[in-house]
């Protein structure tokens, strides 16, 4: 008789996912300033941001919560170039930034900080 906990097998599939910091960027408060994912992918680019990591843009869609919000998307998408636009910067956009894609390799992962300082001046 077979032990029933042996009868099962259980096939997992593991994917590797790489993370990469790669980048810093610096922007006074008022300014534009756009955050480029330093791979391109035609398969799939996910933007994750503050606060919490949440999504800004999958696969060439914003996020329909951040509609309203300071951020637009650019780059030649059907060259696999995603770039993320923040116009007009505040102190709520400071944080980590996450440009997540999926290549040949698998997913990669690439970590870019942004400072936001000062404030921007009347001329």
């Amino acid at each position: 008789m077979l032990n029933p906990l042996l009868t099962k097998v259980a096939i997992l599939k593991v994917e590797l996912e790489y993370s990469r910091e790669l980048s810093r960027y610096s922007v006074v408060v008022g300014e534009n300033v756009t955050l480029s994912c330093p791979e391109r992918s035609t398969k799939s680019v996910t933007w994750y941001g503050p606060p919490k990591y949440t999504p800004y843009r999958i696969d060439g869609e914003i996020n329909p919560e951040l509609i309203d919000k300071n951020i637009a998307m650019n780059g030649n998408h059907s060259n696999g170039e995603y770039n993320l636009d923040i116009i007009n910067v505040s102190y709520s956009n400071q944080g980590e930034y996450r440009c997540r894609l999926v290549n040949n390799d698998g997913p990669v992962e690439y970590e870019i900080f942004l400072n936001v300082s000062g404030t921007l001046r009347q001329q």
